[in-house]
């Protein structure tokens, strides 16, 4: 048996779901800042020898 739908109910339910919940946008501008903020922090040193590590093990996996 179908049940009616209170389209009013929806419609609340969508809207403070809308107002609750962070907007994508927002969520990837601040991962964005922090990220960004994170890589001015490190040193190029550092970067440098995680690039050589991660591409000698890829060298590795694919060379055995």
């Amino acid at each position: 048996m179908d049940m009616p739908v209170d389209y009013h109910v929806w419609g609340v339910m969508l809207e403070h779901y809308q107002i609750h919940m962070p907007k994508l946008t927002h969520i990837l501008l601040s991962r964005m800042t922090v990220l960004s903020t994170t890589r001015n922090d490190l040193l190029h040193e550092f970067i440098n020898k995680a690039i050589v590590s991660f591409l000698q093990q890829i060298l590795i996996k694919f060379c055995n």
